[in-house]
């Protein structure tokens, strides 16, 4: 896999249905995604073969992800957006040894939904989430895949992405 085979098969993903993204109020759903989009194809590396030795959450797709060929296409810090070859999936991994990375657990088709997800694998401050939650809009995708959705996010509301400097 090439970078150019990494930047189709995103722009694919962002071409193909909408994002599950979470909106901050007094933002419209179509921008912010747009600058999101920006900021993950600026993210987006040569792609380089991973392994996913463990994961965050158990019985999702770590199996899936551990006996797959796997290329890290994305990477922030030690935030790493993987897929699987041949596959129109992504999801997100964490470490700084391509060879060691820790997967969230939850993979789908939504490349810039699995790349978000960053944001809440950080530990948040008693009541900072209830806070952000009362000031966002939720953008919900009736037709989202993802098996994770509601089953192993509900803490962590996938596809909510902060602005990045």
């Amino acid at each position: 896999m090439r970078k150019n085979d990494a930047l189709t098969k995103i722009q694919a993903s962002l071409n193909s249905s909408e994002p599950q993204i979470i909106t901050p109020r007094g933002e419209s759903y179509e921008e912010y995604v747009r600058q999101l989009s920006e900021q993950l194809l600026h993210s987006i590396i040569e792609p380089i073969s991973v392994k996913v030795t463990s994961t965050i959450i158990q019985d999702a797709d770590f199996d899936k992800y551990r006996s797959a060929t796997v290329w890290g296409i994305g990477k922030s810090g030690v935030n790493w957006l993987l897929t699987i070859e041949g596959e129109q999936e992504f999801a997100l991994a964490f470490g700084s040894d391509p060879l060691e990375l820790k997967m969230h657990g939850c993979s789908s088709s939504d490349a810039l939904g699995e790349w978000c997800s960053q944001a809440y694998n950080k530990p948040m401050q008693a009541g900072t989430f209830n806070r952000w939650l009362s000031s966002a809009s939720l953008h919900i995708i009736a037709n989202y895949k993802s098996p994770c959705l509601g089953r192993y996010r509900t803490n962590t509301l996938t596809g909510f992405c902060p602005k990045m400097s």
